[in-house]
């Protein structure tokens, strides 16, 4: 792996006192976690150092600055990447764990079953904060996405019931009046 630069180093440390995690930072970087461990401890690097610094600094901002906003629209963005990040990580892992446990013949299958439920626990999680970072849910609405229609079957009163046939009857009616009038027009011609 080549070294890296000094300012992708300052970048992940910039990256990490402004609340990203530590999974969210090797997905941008593409730094190691444990080369940004080592550094961040070298350096006394916290996260989130500068997150209470900046809440009083844009509170203030906001009130005297319309740029605010686009700085509010990149702290939101590095949010969802930082939760998109511990997804993705997550579903990996996942996906790593199943295929162990299922290839694991000695495992007993009520450990394999407390497992497999766990799994699915992990797995519905992060389909629920992704979906809330990327506000699926909220979109579907907008996107014209509608719930399916249900199709409710009850049963039918006997006055429904004679509605029905005599619909029934009126439109075989009709439909026989049709056919004797198109016989009697074939055979005008």
């Amino acid at each position: 792996m080549r070294p890296k630069t000094s300012d992708e180093l300052k970048r992940a440390i910039t990256l990490r006192a402004a609340g990203w995690t530590l999974s969210a930072i090797v997905t941008e970087t593409g730094i190691s976690a444990s080369t940004l461990q080592r550094y961040f401890r070298t350096h006394g690097v916290e996260r989130g150092t500068i997150s209470t610094e900046a809440v009083e600094q844009a509170k203030q901002r906001l009130l005297s600055d319309a740029g605010f906003i686009d700085d509010l629209k990149h702290q939101i963005a590095a949010s969802i990447i930082d939760d998109l990040s511990l997804v993705r990580q997550l579903r990996e892992t996942l996906a790593l764990s199943l295929e162990e446990l299922a290839g694991d013949p000695t495992t007993p299958a009520t450990l394999k079953a407390r497992s497999l439920a766990a799994l699915s626990t992990s797995l519905k999680i992060t389909q629920d904060v992704s979906r809330r970072a990327l506000r699926i849910d909220n979109n579907d609405s907008l996107n014209g996405i509608q719930e399916p229609t249900r199709l409710i079957i009850e049963k039918m009163t006997d006055e429904e019931m004679q509605a029905a046939q005599d619909r029934f009857k009126e439109d075989e009616d009709d439909d026989e009046t049709e056919l004797l009038n198109d016989d009697l027009v074939s055979m005008e011609d």
